[in-house]
Order: structure tokens, then C-alpha cells, then sequence
């Protein structure tokens, strides 16, 4: 007489494009995944340049604009591929930013300029398909009300005045 165990276990609930898990909140903000029985989905493009195989997804709207920065941080010393895009469907997405992290484990790490009102898509897989659970994180550093040339500071008519701390 023989016996077994049968254990089946669900694809995470972010495994297709059109599921991302929406990203809320204040920043930063870091969330728990895992792409475990995560998988490719036709049209998806190649993160990172990597065809990876196991890919889960996210999507954030940016509040506001500055400079973004996505990463995550593996529990296990393995790889991630992260891969930041805009765009209406799968086939029709631009990437952003995307890196395909080395040795240890928080060596996956996008920066880019986010523009308040712009949704955007993350991925994160597995070079080759490796599984594993991870932290994503998620921080936006939002520019200065006057750093751009069309709309500076006032200063006001006596400027000197301003930087003797009167202002």
C-alpha cells in the first residue's frame, strides 16, 4: 500500500497584467510578494531584456512628481528582474526603466522621473524563472515647487531680503 500528499497551490492573484496589484497610500511604502507560480503571459515583453517566466505585476499612480525609486529585497541571496512601464495593455507598454539585479539581495533598483497623474506598471520576475518571496519598495523624492526655469520662487521686491531670512 502506497500513499501521497497532494498539495496545490494557487498563482498569485498580481500573476497577470490586467490583475496588477494597485500600489496605495503613503510613501514610501514597501509590500510583501512573491512570484511563486507566477507566469508569462503572450505579448509580454522581456524584462530587463530576460524572458524571466515568472513574473507578478503592480501598478501605482504617481500623487505627485519626482523622482521614483522602486526596488526589491529578496529573503534568499537570489536575483530579481524589475522592470518599471506606462502604457494601456501589455502589448502596448513602454518601459520606463528596468534592471536585472546581481548577487544578494536587494540589488534590484529603478529610478526614474515620475509625472503626477501617470499610471505605472511594475514587474517583478525571476531571471530564468527562479521563484522566490520579496519586498518591494516604493519611495518618491517629489521635486521642488520651484525647480523649473517657467515657474520660480517670487522673491519679492527687495530680493537680499530673502536670503537675510526676513522672507
Amino acid at each position: 500500500e502506497s500513499s501521497f500528499s497532494l498539495t496545490i497551490e494557487p498563482v498569485p492573484a498580481n500573476d497577470d497584467f490586467a490583475d496588477a496589484q494597485e500600489i496605495t497610500g503613503s510613501l514610501p511604502r514597501t509590500l510583501f510578494g512573491s512570484n511563486r507560480h507566477g507566469s508569462r503571459q503572450p505579448e509580454e515583453p522581456a524584462h530587463a531584456g530576460d524572458p524571466g517566466g515568472a513574473s507578478v505585476w503592480y501598478s501605482w499612480t504617481a500623487a505627485g512628481s519626482g523622482t521614483a525609486t522602486i526596488s526589491t529585497c529578496t529573503f534568499f541571496p537570489s536575483s530579481l528582474t524589475l522592470a518599471v512601464y506606462t502604457g494601456s495593455g501589455l502589448a502596448h507598454l513602454t518601459e520606463v526603466g528596468s534592471r536585472v539585479g546581481g548577487t544578494g539581495s536587494c540589488l534590484s533598483e529603478v529610478q526614474f522621473d515620475a509625472e503626477a497623474g501617470t499610471r505605472y506598471y511594475v514587474a517583478v520576475d525571476g531571471p530564468g524563472g527562479i521563484e522566490t518571496s520579496f519586498n518591494l519598495e516604493l519611495g518618491l523624492e517629489e521635486a521642488a515647487t520651484n525647480d523649473s526655469f517657467t515657474s520660480p520662487e517670487d522673491l519679492g521686491s527687495e530680493p537680499w531680503a530673502y536670503f537675510q531670512g526676513s522672507n
